[in-house]
C-alpha cells in the first residue's frame, strides 16, 4: 500500500514539473508573440471570437466598428472571423451596412465553426454557464486549429476561450467585456432568494437549492478569476462593468471603452413636430431585456385614463431576434400583450433595418428601457441623439454613465414610477420642458461617438500601457 501512494505521489510531482515546464515555455512564447505583435504593426493577424457577428445588438456594433477601423487604418492587417453562420463576406458586409449602416471592406475573412452549438444556452438546461464556459473551450480550440492569429480578441463574452487561445496557442490575448458572465448582484440575486429569469422559482423557495446554487456560482466565480487572468488587456464598456471585472480579474490593464453609439444622423433630427403619444423600445428580444415588464407598465398606464386620453398612444416594440428561442420569445410577449388586452397600442417592429428604426426615432418623444443592471445600453445613448427622451432601469452602467434623472432622460425602479413618468411626459410636462431635457440629452451623447471608440480601443489594442 505504501509502495502505491509513493507511485502516486511521484507520478503527480512529475504531472506538476511537466505541467509547469510547458506553462512557462507556453508563456514565454507569448510573450515573444506579444513583443511581435507590438513591433510589427504591418504584418498584423487579428481573430476576433464572435460566433453570432451578424446578430444586430449592440456587441456586433462593436465588433463591426473595430473590423472596419483596423482594415483602414492597416490595409495589410488580416482580419479572421470565427464565426457560427454560413454566409459569405459580401452577405456579411451587405448586412451590417444594413443594420448598423458600418461599411465594412470586404478584405477579411471567415472561419466556421462546426462545434459552435456547444455555446447554446439550450444544451444546458442545468449547470448552464458551466456548460457554456466549456463548450466553449473546445470552440476555441476548433477555431484556433483553423486558424491561429497573433492576437485573438473575445468580444462576445466567453472568457474560457481566453485561457486556450493562450496557453494552447501562444496568442495575445484582448478582450471587450460587455457585461461579466457572473458577478455579485447575480449571488445577490440568489442569496436573497428572488425569482428572476436566471434563478428559477422552485430555487429560490427551497433553502437547500439556494444553498446548492450559491456554492456553485462562488465556484464559478472563481473559474471566471482565473479565465481573467488570461488577458493581456481588458477593455470595458462602462464603469459598471468596470467596477465587477476590477474586483474579480484584478487585470494589469483595465480601460474604460464607451460603445461605438451611430449618432451623426440621429442629431440632425428635428425636435419639433413629433407624435407626442409615441413610445418606442429598441434592443434585442432576449430574456434579460424584460420586455414583458414593458407589457405590464402599459397595461396599468391603460388602466389609470380613459381611452381618449390614449387615442394616438402607442408602443413601438423594435428588436432583433438571433435564433429561434429568440422568435419563440416574440410569440410569447405577443400572446401576453393579447392576455392584457394592450395588443392595440403595440406595433411590433421584428429584425427591423436602419431605415425602420430611424422612421420611428424621429418622430417619438419617449423612450422605455426595462433591462435590470444594464451594462451600458447603446439604444440608450441613440434615443438621447434621436431626441427621444427615455425611461430606463435606475441600474448598472445606465445610471452610472449615461443618464442623469431629470436632466437628460429618467430613471425608474419598479412599475409605479415607470408609469408616473410616462404621465409625466405624455400629460404633464410643456413643449419648452421637453425640448431642455431634449437639449441636455444631446450634450451628453457627444462622449459615445464612433470614432471616439475606433480610436480608443486601437490605442488601447496596440498601446496599453497609454
Amino acid at each position: 500500500m505504501e509502495e502505491w501512494f509513493i507511485l502516486c505521489g511521484c507520478l503527480w510531482t512529475i504531472f506538476v514539473l511537466s505541467y509547469t515546464v510547458y506553462i512557462s515555455k507556453t508563456l514565454h512564447k507569448n510573450k515573444k508573440k506579444i513583443e511581435d505583435f507590438h513591433k510589427d504593426k504591418a504584418n498584423l493577424s487579428v481573430g476576433f471570437f464572435h460566433p453570432y457577428c451578424s446578430a444586430g445588438g449592440g456587441g456586433e456594433r462593436v465588433l463591426w466598428l473595430e473590423v472596419s477601423h483596423l482594415l483602414e487604418k492597416f490595409p495589410t492587417c488580416k482580419i479572421i472571423i470565427y464565426t457560427a453562420e454560413q454566409t459569405t463576406v459580401d452577405a456579411l458586409t451587405d448586412k451590417v451596412y444594413k443594420q448598423f449602416g458600418i461599411r465594412v471592406l470586404p478584405k477579411f475573412s471567415l472561419v466556421f465553426l462546426e462545434s459552435a452549438f456547444l455555446l447554446e444556452p439550450k444544451e444546458y438546461p442545468w449547470f448552464t454557464l458551466l456548460g457554456q464556459a466549456i463548450g466553449s473551450m473546445f470552440v476555441a480550440i476548433e477555431a484556433l486549429l483553423r486558424y491561429t492569429p497573433n492576437c485573438f480578441i473575445d468580444t462576445t463574452g466567453f472568457p474560457a476561450s481566453m485561457c486556450i487561445a493562450r496557453f494552447c496557442f501562444g496568442c495575445y490575448v484582448v478582450c471587450y467585456v460587455h457585461y461579466p458572465t457572473i458577478s455579485s448582484d447575480m449571488l445577490q440575486v440568489v442569496k436573497q432568494r428572488q425569482i428572476k429569469y436566471n434563478n428559477r422559482t422552485f430555487i429560490a423557495k427551497s433553502y437547500l437549492a439556494t444553498q446548492c446554487k450559491l456554492f456553485y456560482y462562488r465556484a464559478l466565480m472563481f473559474l471566471y478569476f482565473l479565465t481573467g487572468k488570461c488577458a493581456d488587456v481588458v477593455m470595458v464598456n462602462s464603469s459598471w462593468t468596470k467596477q465587477h471585472i476590477s474586483v474579480m480579474w484584478k487585470p494589469q490593464y483595465l480601460k474604460i471603452v464607451y460603445p461605438p453609439c451611430s449618432v451623426k444622423t440621429l442629431l440632425d433630427f428635428g425636435l419639433s413636430g413629433r407624435k407626442q403619444h409615441w413610445v418606442v423600445s429598441l434592443s434585442q428580444f432576449r430574456e434579460e431585456k424584460n420586455h414583458a415588464w414593458q407589457l405590464f407598465i402599459i397595461h396599468k398606464l391603460i388602466q389609470q385614463h380613459e381611452e381618449k386620453d390614449l387615442q394616438d398612444f402607442c408602443l413601438v416594440m423594435m428588436g432583433s431576434t438571433r435564433h429561434e428561442q429568440d422568435s419563440e420569445r416574440v410569440t410569447q410577449l405577443q400572446k401576453l400583450a393579447d392576455d392584457l388586452k394592450v395588443s392595440s397600442y403595440i406595433r411590433w417592429i421584428i429584425n427591423a433595418s436602419r431605415e425602420q428604426i430611424d422612421y420611428y426615432l424621429s418622430r417619438a418623444t419617449i423612450a422605455l428601457h426595462t433591462m435590470r443592471d444594464e451594462h451600458f445600453g447603446i439604444s440608450l445613448v441613440e434615443f438621447m441623439a434621436a431626441g427621444v427622451i427615455p425611461i430606463a432601469h435606475r441600474s448598472g452602467g445606465v445610471e452610472k454613465d449615461i443618464i442623469t434623472h431629470e436632466k437628460n432622460g429618467y430613471l425608474a425602479s419598479n412599475t409605479e414610477e415607470y408609469v408616473a413618468i410616462l404621465e409625466k411626459l405624455l400629460f404633464q410636462l410643456s413643449e419648452e420642458q421637453m425640448h431642455s431635457i431634449q437639449c441636455n440629452m444631446r450634450i451628453r451623447v457627444e462622449e459615445f461617438s464612433d470614432e471616439t471608440f475606433a480610436a480608443e480601443f486601437t490605442k488601447y489594442l496596440l498601446f496599453p500601457r497609454c
